[in-house]
């Protein structure tokens, strides 16, 4: 809701960044964060893929546009994207 009113009132980032797969990507945040929690013996839902994607296609691109106003990019945001290969793999 903060997020929202932000958006409403205040002026923030405009324009869209098309990202053609951003289903994929969100799904391996999920099996990333699954294997985290996993890893640190949390048990974890493995049927919860579809209301993550769904969850996120809705608020991320309202962060997108209030993040850079407030001075923070969406890497500093959302840490796993920038380093999914890494966390795809798994422990080294």
């Amino acid at each position: 809701m903060l997020l929202e009113t932000l958006d409403s009132h205040f002026p923030t980032a405009t324009g869209h960044t098309e990202d053609t797969e951003i289903g994929l990507r969100l799904r391996q945040s999920y099996v990333a964060a699954e294997r985290t929690l996993a890893g640190a013996g949390i048990a974890v839902r493995t049927d919860g893929v579809d209301a993550y994607v769904a969850g996120r296609e809705r608020w991320e691109p309202l962060v997108g546009r209030v993040a850079p106003v407030l001075g923070y990019t969406m890497a500093e945001i959302d840490r796993r994207t920038s380093n999914m290969a890494d966390l795809l793999a798994g422990p080294k």
